[in-house]
């Protein structure tokens, strides 16, 4: 059954790119786009963790400035060995449990914010049905917010990055961050695995080059995400003297620490969109800049089935009262936090909620006998991560 679908899907590959190489509709791009995905997803294999482990560990050494390997994109799907698959993302499972003492393999039996929880109103339906006894978030803020629609133990823990080991030991820290000086790090709004953030680049490059020289900055560093380093994105920002960096694919378990050595490494940090990057800078006490920017969009490219895209405007998105909200806080440049910045950083990043080794390990050992006594999620049926062919790959050629 399983190769009369790969058969069939790649049929329809080729007949769509036939179509698109003779029509140049946006209509059968988009076929052909949906069908280039079906075809790589059902005909790539699959493998467990601890192979994709060895595979990405030759990304450790790297430089942060190496960031096409960094960010290459996987040649298999992974299975995860964990009970709720998205705690593989960004290596926090894996953080918890190096802090913890815990061997790798093990299965940790809560679930863990992927991100930093700073919107006013959010509700992610998938993160919060999960059925495991507790629910790491990284504030008493967020705990608020997740305690309206679950039920389970939630543990505050701070910003994730505060239990990741540094990318960088002192002497490679020291050397790099004399080369750069006075350091302006910059984060475009970013592109995900369902979704493109399509913008045009040139009003945002034309305020950091205004800024860098306003700030009088050594170097600028711009820090894009792995798919929109994928995408070849980045090249649009090539020919201004700026340095590139990468903090790794999503499941690279040195991703928070290698964007924990990036952000430490700067002196101000500036954006045009909302993100876990202003949290994560002003966090490590790296005054944050968001540009009042409203001519891009996010696309989404997944949802839909037939491989149609479906446009989404920022506050539909991101959810508008938050956007007015923290665009407010951080529109102004300033090379030190803000008194209003300071009570975002309490609040949001978890200041208060920083955990020792021991109460993280208490908190393992309360949550593996939760779970022994209950009846929750198994891995009887494992998690499977698919990012090898983004939806946004550049236009077949």
């Amino acid at each position: 059954m399983k190769n009369i679908k790969i058969i069939r899907s790649y049929i329809f590959y080729q007949l769509y790119k036939l179509f698109y190489s003779i029509t140049k509709k946006e209509k059968t791009k988009q076929k052909l786009k949906h069908y280039r995905r079906k075809y790589s997803i059902l005909s790539t294999k699959t493998v467990s963790y601890k192979e994709f482990r060895d595979y990405i560990k030759k990304r450790e050494n790297l430089s942060i400035y190496d960031y096409e390997e960094i960010a290459s994109p996987l040649p298999f799907h992974v299975q995860s060995s964990e009970l709720w698959g998205w705690n593989d993302f960004y290596g926090t499972a894996e953080i918890y449990k190096k802090y913890a003492g815990y061997p790798l393999d093990y299965q940790v039996k809560f679930v863990i914010d992927h991100s930093i929880h700073f919107w006013i109103e959010r509700y992610n339906n998938e993160e919060y049905s999960v059925n495991l006894p507790a629910h790491i978030a990284t504030s008493e803020f967020a705990k608020e917010q997740i305690e309206k629609h679950v039920k389970t133990m939630i543990f505050p823990t701070g910003l994730h990055m505060f239990y990741a080991e540094d990318y960088y030991d002192d002497n490679k820290f020291k050397t790099e961050k004399e080369k750069l000086g006075k350091n302006l790090l910059v984060f475009p709004s970013h592109s995900s695995d369902v979704c493109i953030a399509e913008f045009d680049p040139e009003p945002l490059i034309k305020e950091i080059l205004a800024t860098k020289e306003r700030g009088n900055f050594n170097s600028v560093t711009v820090c894009f995400y792995f798919a929109d380093i994928q995408r070849k994105f980045h090249k649009k920002f090539e020919g201004h003297g700026f340095k590139f960096v990468t903090a790794g694919h999503i499941l690279d378990p040195k991703f928070i620490s290698r964007l924990k050595t990036i952000i430490k490494l700067s002196d101000v940090t500036m954006s045009n969109g909302i993100g876990s990057h202003i949290f994560y800078s002003i966090g490590f006490d790296k005054p944050h800049y968001m540009i009042e920017e409203n001519n891009y969009k996010y696309i989404d490219t997944a949802n839909d089935k037939q491989g149609n895209i479906q446009e989404k405007t920022e506050g539909e998105l991101l959810y508008e009262p938050s956007v007015g909200y923290y665009r407010n806080i951080f529109k102004d440049y300033t090379e030190s936090l803000t008194k209003e910045q300071l009570e975002i950083k309490n609040k949001i990043c978890g200041i208060e909620s920083k955990r020792t080794k021991e109460e993280i390990c208490n908190f393992f050992k309360e949550t593996e006998e939760i779970y022994k006594k209950g009846s929750y999620l198994s891995n009887e049926k494992p998690y499977t991560h698919i990012f090898t062919l983004m939806q946004y790959l550049d236009n077949e050629k």
